[in-house]
């Protein structure tokens, strides 16, 4: 992959949305404690944390079910997709997960591939590329 780490992607997912997790939690705790004010924003933060919690549960499930070329290709489709828009995908974040999922399914057309490609021709394929499929005979039979 070009000189990233190959799991890059799924370790950073990890590792942010624990540390967030935690921190929210733990200040959203102590400021309910510490502040008979407004303990309202304690719960806000608390509950943001128990969000990033959840997140990280999702992310960890779908590291796991994936193999190893399917978790390259998935962070790889992340990665060309941000590279083109300047960090941000045009349609979002939920098409630009919804399109990395067809890639690590396999589910992407070679134009499609090549215009993933295209947007960062110095990031690489991490897999062989698919193969194009072959054409079948539909015409009569002898």
């Amino acid at each position: 992959m070009s000189g990233q780490r190959k799991s890059g992607y799924f370790r950073q997912q990890i590792i942010l949305n624990s540390v967030l997790g935690v921190l929210f939690s733990v200040f959203g705790m102590t400021f309910m404690l510490l502040s008979p004010v407004d303990q309202g924003y304690g719960l806000i933060c608390f509950l943001a944390g128990l969000g990033f919690f959840v997140a990280l549960i999702s992310v960890v499930r779908k590291y796991r079910r994936m193999s190893k070329e399917q978790r390259a290709v998935y962070a790889w489709a992340i990665a060309q997709q941000m590279s083109g828009t300047g960090f941000r995908s045009p349609g979002g974040d939920m098409e630009m997960m919804a399109i990395a999922t067809q890639a690590q399914k396999g589910a992407l057309s070679a134009a499609q591939l090549q215009h993933l490609q295209d947007l960062n021709p110095r990031n690489p394929y991490p897999i062989r590329p698919p193969a194009p499929p072959t054409p079948t005979w539909s015409g009569p039979t002898l």
